[in-house]
């Protein structure tokens, strides 16, 4: 069960990391005046989009981003886990 809590906490954090990511860059880059547009792909999966010009303003969503992202922070945090788990586990006083 404490795995299942490990990637579960990995997967939502990194996904709200992206999705806010995603959304507040384009409203940071229209603070400073930049205009750009760009599209995030791994590969031939679209992940999102940041557009910020002069006519609109958007952050788009995939759900292979998200999954992406997820799936990331979920290895992350049980590698984490497990790398600390065992230095922790032979340190006793």
């Amino acid at each position: 069960m404490k795995v299942f809590k490990k990637v579960s906490t990995g997967f939502f954090i990194f996904v709200l990391l992206y999705a806010l990511l995603v959304i507040f860059i384009p409203m940071l880059l229209d603070f400073m005046n930049i205009t750009m547009n760009v599209k995030m792909q791994l590969f031939s999966l679209e992940l999102g989009e940041i557009v910020n010009n002069s006519k609109e303003m958007y952050g788009t969503l995939t759900i292979y981003g998200i999954l992406l992202s997820g799936i990331v922070g979920a290895l992350l945090n049980i590698s984490f886990y497990y790398i600390f788990k065992r230095r922790t586990h032979h340190s006793q006083l």
